[in-house]
């Protein structure tokens, strides 16, 4: 029987910031928990009445958050006067056996835990192992270009890399050499599930459309906006829902809105803003909808919102990138159409909207596939073999 293990993570992005990450992290520190592992999280600090509770559970805040341009999008980085100390002492006295970093590369929380893993104060305790997780995808980083030699350096003392998908990593190989063992992300099929009771805005008898998201040039939600505008010539009683806040009038969504209304006036009173979506209640937005879509134009390693929404029997339609091919097989579960083309985007909403026996055939097969690949408690498990495997092979199976 093997020993349940310490287990110590550390990330710049968690809750209360929303996203895939955050979502990622505390899914899995639930898990590991039920598994009956010891599993702390160190996060940035942040104002305690914006925090669900349960996000909270065994978290340690250090620092604060700071936000940054990076990947265009908006991302955190941790700082604070104290942050050095504090997470230093945190890895030297924890006795912990695993130390997992998320965006080793960022800073600060990764940068620190690569640093003081490799301190030979810890270093020493060979049962102590760093293992990393790589999310994002990204080409053509300047930092990296100047920064290569030393970051090489860092990757090669890492003890075990773990990339969410296939392009991750490729991301990271484009500029660094390593060994990886690609880990999917994954989504509470409990949670996430067709069951689940509709929300009143969504009518049964309308085709509903559903995105959620930041309002990031990443995101590519201005090429819904627009080719909304050919699927209700076509499709006259659907209505597109607009879920990521307030930010949408600085995006520039309000002015299409209204130039595309000028043209067909019916356009305005089918397109709705969402103010922002508690996560606990998204579950029940997709299983709403009649179809799901993401119109991402890059930047995307995987897609966590495509397989929440497969997961509640939803077919989806994304944009034909890498990250995104890693999750939908176009036809089967769903359609990936030309990033940036508000006509082929619009084409296969149309398709869908009209081949109810199709959709629904689509919705069956992507709750398969999550349930076969994506779910927590096989992801988890796929994870804690890797944690005993690197264990073992860096103290030659003397695991604490």
């Amino acid at each position: 029987m093997r020993n349940k293990l310490r287990i110590l993570i550390l990330s710049d992005v968690y809750y209360p910031t929303p996203g895939g990450v955050s979502e990622h992290i505390f899914n899995f520190a639930q898990q590991l928990r039920r598994k009956g592992h010891k599993v702390v999280i160190v996060a940035p600090g942040c104002n305690k009445k914006t925090v669900n509770p349960e996000h909270n559970q065994d978290v340690i805040r250090v620092g604060k958050a700071m936000p940054i341009t990076a990947n265009k999008s908006l991302a955190k980085v941790s700082c604070g006067m104290r942050l050095y100390w504090e997470v230093r002492d945190i890895i030297r006295y924890g006795k912990w056996d695993i130390i997992h970093s998320h965006g080793p590369f960022a800073p600060m929380l990764p940068y620190l835990a690569h640093k003081f893993t490799t301190l030979d104060s810890v270093r020493n305790n060979l049962t102590t192992a760093h293992i990393a997780t790589f999310h994002a995808s990204y080409r053509d980083v300047f930092l990296y270009d100047i920064t290569k030699s030393y970051l090489q350096n860092r990757f090669d003392r890492i003890d075990g890399s773990i990339a969410v998908s296939e392009e991750a990593k490729s991301s990271v190989l484009y500029y660094f050499n390593g060994d990886f063992t690609v880990i999917p992300n994954a989504v509470d099929i409990n949670k996430f599930n067709p069951d689940l009771e509709k929300v009143d805005k969504f009518k049964p008898e309308n085709f509903n459309i559903f995105f959620a998201g930041r309002f990031d040039t990443r995101k590519g939600v201005n090429y819904l906006v627009s080719a909304f505008y050919f699927v209700l010539k076509r499709i006259p009683n659907a209505y597109l829902w607009i879920g990521g806040g307030d930010k949408y009038r600085k995006f520039g969504l309000d002015i299409i809105r209204k130039r595309l209304t000028s043209k067909f006036p019916q356009y305005g009173k089918r397109i709705s803003y969402l103010r922002f979506i508690p996560h606990q209640d998204l579950p029940r937005y997709f299983a709403s909808a009649d179809v799901f879509c993401s119109p991402a134009i890059g930047g995307e390693s995987f897609g966590i919102v495509l397989i929440e929404s497969m997961a509640c029997g939803t077919p989806v339609v994304a944009s034909d990138i890498p990250g995104y091919r890693d999750v939908v097989e176009h036809g089967v579960d769903g359609f990936l159409s030309k990033p940036r083309s508000v006509h082929d985007l619009a084409k296969k909403i149309i398709y869908l909207a009209e081949n109810k026996p199709l959709r629904q055939q689509m919705a069956n097969n992507g709750r398969k596939k999550v349930v076969e690949k994506f779910s927590w408690e096989k992801v988890t498990d796929q994870v804690e073999d890797y944690y005993y495997k690197v264990l073992e092979e860096k103290t030659n199976g003397n695991i604490r």
